[in-house]
């Protein structure tokens, strides 16, 4: 199927995620903190992130790899321990007036440094903390482009730029298609920090991941953990002058002299504030072919789709 996008607005596409998932089992609260979740990818341009996510996420409930009832239970509570989630939870918690530092560790999908074969996670690292003009966030994979990417790409039918993947056979592409292993960033430098999240988000955890992955036993079940480290800005200095100067450093860096074609310096997480300013308003694209793949989910379980928005109404 192809096609122009389909526009639909954040609150429809978050009734309907929630939706799908409570008919796959899970609570409605816990489907509702799914789909925010997914929305606000959607909403900060990170397609590949959000609702692209839900065939996967259906698989995955439908073959029982994730268990919809599954309730988190607290092993152990110390002052100097955390756990949680990544992205979005980084940007939360630096509201607060806290600064964060998330690490993430999951399914073999970036080759190491030097190796043909996937052999690290995509090991996503979040950073954020707080500022007069608001939340101060980066939010970034370890490999050269995000596995949100490349679905993002098979969904289009874009190319992906050269020399972020492989085949599975270990061949470098720009097809989407025969896309199956993304490099690192940095190559030594991606690959070295997955290696260290496995150590501290797995391996600290006692549930490591990739050894379990590429040695004998071949694990191929999903299995993801994130390590959290949560800064309260107050314990060391007062938080008002920390937005100050974080508001200053801002500023700085934004008035460097700017390299030729560039028309402005951006900051950490300001693409994605101007994306979700724009998209609450305008709407969420869906590529046709997603949009086939949520409508055969949708028939299937007997969910409504998400409600299109006009163009006049994208544009009004």
């Amino acid at each position: 199927m192809s096609g122009p996008a389909k526009l639909v607005g954040h609150d429809e596409l978050g009734r309907f995620i929630a939706d799908i998932l409570v008919k796959h089992g899970a609570s409605a609260q816990d489907a509702a903190i799914v789909a925010q979740g997914l929305v606000w990818a959607n909403l900060r341009g990170g397609d590949g992130h959000g609702v692209s996510r839900l065939p996967r996420y259906v698989k995955l409930l439908a073959s029982g790899e994730i268990d919809p009832k599954a309730q988190p239970r607290l092993l152990h509570d110390r002052g100097a321990t955390h756990t949680g989630a990544i992205g979005r939870y980084a940007q939360w918690i630096a509201a607060q007036g806290c600064a964060a530092v998330l690490m993430g560790a999951g399914p073999t999908l970036m080759a190491y440094h030097g190796a043909r074969v996937a052999s690290m996670a995509t090991s996503p690292i979040a950073i954020a903390v707080p500022s007069g003009d608001g939340v101060i966030a980066l939010d970034m994979a370890t490999s050269t482009i995000s596995n949100g990417k490349i679905l993002q790409a098979r969904a289009t039918g874009g190319a992906l730029p050269q020399g972020t993947v492989l085949t599975a056979a270990g061949e470098p592409t720009t097809d989407a298609k025969q896309a199956e292993i993304l490099l690192p960033l940095g190559g030594p430098k991606g690959s070295g920090l997955a290696f260290m999240f496995e150590m501290l988000a797995s391996l600290l955890a006692a549930a490591p991941i990739q050894a379990p992955a590429l040695g004998p036993a071949k694990r191929t079940r999903h299995t993801a953990n994130t390590a959290m480290f949560v800064i309260d800005i107050a314990t060391f200095r007062p938080l008002g002058d920390f937005l100050t100067d974080a508001d200053t450093l801002g500023a700085v860096v934004k008035a460097l002299p700017r390299q030729a074609n560039f028309d402005e310096i951006l900051l950490p997480g300001e693409r994605g504030n101007r994306s979700e300013a724009k998209r609450r308003k305008s709407g969420i694209p869906i590529p046709a072919k997603l949009w086939e793949e949520l409508e055969t989910i949708a028939n299937t379980h007997g969910v409504k789709m998400p409600a299109q928005l006009s163009a006049a109404k994208a544009e009004s």
